[in-house]
């Protein structure tokens, strides 16, 4: 999956905001970086506990780098 919109594997989900399950958890999209002048492409993310309504619990961040495996 790819946050750069003119990857073929784009995925259009990966937005600010944006709650995506890996494993089994649910997590909050904090921002996406795509960073075309070096390449550096990230998504910081946050679990969302259980009962709270969809809200990420930013006490544990996960960063996402491409070329690292977040499976959703």
């Amino acid at each position: 999956m790819f946050i750069d919109s003119n990857a073929e594997n784009y995925d259009f989900k990966l937005k600010e905001g944006a709650i995506i399950k890996a494993e089994n958890v649910k997590y909050e999209v904090l921002k996406t970086e795509d960073n075309t002048s070096n390449g550096m492409q990230a998504i910081p993310v946050a679990p969302v506990k259980d009962g709270a309504k969809d809200e990420a619990d930013t006490s544990e961040i996960v960063i996402a780098y491409v070329g690292t495996t977040l499976v959703i």
